[in-house]
């Protein structure tokens, strides 16, 4: 009887357990949906999700959207580079496309993407932080778009939009 009473004890504890985890994938994921849409099941939010993450130094995120062959690349880049948060910006950062063409064919897509945000930060006050990737290749493989390739990146500080 003590034994079966143990039992049920440690199998119940077991199940909040594997309950909780589950709940904190969960919210992981969701939060990385809300937070990149459209990464990998749409070309467009899939070459919007590597700028992103690019910006805000996410090393999980933009692997996550590159194709094997460029991770090294990315991860290279990315210990040179220091997340940036634009704190007393009074607009949200704006995320747009300066160049793309329509999925082809061949489930190919090509964007040029960039990151426009006023920044007032104790080191650039006044500034626009502006962060563009030229000539970035989406492609469809297995169900899934990854970045194949993409040309340069470009960060700058200006003391206006930028250009």
């Amino acid at each position: 009887m003590r034994q079966k009473r143990f039992l049920i004890i440690f199998l119940g504890f077991l199940g909040l357990v594997i309950l909780a985890v589950l709940c904190s994938i969960s919210i992981k994921q969701l939060n990385y949906y809300l937070q990149y849409p459209g990464a990998g099941t749409e070309p467009s939010g899939t070459a919007n999700a590597l700028v992103k993450a690019l910006q805000s130094n996410n090393v999980e995120v933009a692997t996550a959207m590159v194709a094997k062959e460029l991770e090294p690349e990315i991860r290279s880049w990315l210990s040179n580079h220091q997340p940036v948060k634009c704190q007393g910006s009074l607009t949200e950062a704006s995320l747009t496309s300066v160049g793309s063409r329509p999925v082809d064919q061949d489930n190919i897509a090509f964007y040029s993407i960039r990151i426009q945000e006023p920044c007032f930060t104790s080191e650039y006050p006044r500034r626009w932080y502006c962060l563009t990737v030229e000539d970035i290749v989406v492609e469809q493989k297995e169900g899934v778009w990854k970045v194949t390739q993409f040309g340069q990146i470009i960060e700058s500080w200006n003391k206006g939009p930028c250009p």
